[in-house]
């Protein structure tokens, strides 16, 4: 089985030197065949919409911390959203690599369940514009846009109901119920506090409030509050751990003024973020930054 995560770490001190677009390449190779049960899933599924559904409900077994939207953008348009969590050191070849095989083994794997290929309108990159950008043009042959928010794909509406070559209602009754139960298990090992700061890097600056974040971790509120006490914080505590760690990334990282920083983290003016900054660190966001641009 190839796990994608555990390739890309083990990549990410070569890839500056690896050809342009190899995750583009890599994507081709990946299969849901490969994905045991998951996989048998999304191959015994009805159409290619009640795939990308199971995809989104049970992404924790995909191996990779991404949420699967779809958005319809218009009545004949479709928007795939796949929101990325990506550490503040990764490499810029290292995330160029993930987008590019995600989007790559996406739009390959749909073609094959389907056995009609699935176009693409336009894409949408989270990076910006790399020297190689025509690779992206030639290979998705569509309109490419960078510097965006999300890693994203549209396509037209119809594709959603082809009909999945291998759809198998009996078997996938059968898994439907192996990936409910691998997903219970899965969520035991994962801390709460860390399933909530994947649900805050999907909507930030829109960031969800206590009986919103409960209601998209399928908890009740009393249950997510519990789960939050027995790791010693709260809501709160891990909203703002989150907007600080957000924060100096941003500074530390970004060109970005301190008033679009307070802006991507859910601040209505940058006066009020300034405040909330000291009594996280206890320093100024601009002292920050001098002092990450004086050693780096």
């Amino acid at each position: 089985k190839i796990d994608l995560l555990e390739t890309t770490e083990c990549l990410s001190t070569n890839l500056l030197d690896a050809e342009a677009g190899i995750g583009l390449a890599y994507g081709q190779q990946l299969s849901v065949i490969a994905a045991d049960g998951f996989g048998q899933l999304l191959m015994t599924s009805e159409t290619l919409e009640d795939a990308f559904n199971h995809l989104n409900h049970f992404r924790l077994l995909f191996g990779v911390p991404c949420l699967f939207e779809l958005e319809p953008t218009s009545t004949n348009v479709h928007n795939l959203k796949l929101s990325v969590t990506h550490h503040s050191k990764q490499p810029e070849a290292l995330k160029h690599f993930i987008c590019e095989a995600l989007l790559s083994t996406i739009q390959q794997q749909s073609s094959w369940l389907c056995g009609k290929e699935l176009r693409f309108n336009c894409v949408s990159l989270p990076f910006d514009k790399p020297w190689h950008s025509k690779i992206y043009e030639d290979y998705f042959q569509c309109e490419i846009h960078f510097e965006q928010n999300t890693l994203s794909a549209e396509f037209d509406s119809n594709y959603l109901s082809y009909p999945i070559l291998t759809a198998n209602p009996a078997i996938h009754r059968c898994k439907l119920a192996e990936c409910n139960d691998a997903i219970k298990k899965c969520e035991k090992r994962i801390s709460i506090q860390k399933r909530l700061f994947v649900l805050f890097d999907q909507h930030i600056p829109n960031l969800p409030c206590i009986d919103q974040a409960a209601e998209q971790l399928q908890l009740s509120k009393s249950a997510l509050h519990r789960k939050l006490s027995k790791e010693d914080t709260s809501y709160q505590q891990t909203l703002n751990k989150f907007k600080q760690q957000k924060s100096v990334n941003l500074l530390k990282n970004t060109n970005y003024t301190i008033s679009e920083i307070a802006e991507r983290i859910g601040f209505s003016d940058s006066s009020t973020f300034r405040r909330a900054f000291k009594t996280w660190t206890g320093q100024q966001p601009s002292k920050l930054r001098k002092h990450a641009q004086t050693f780096p």
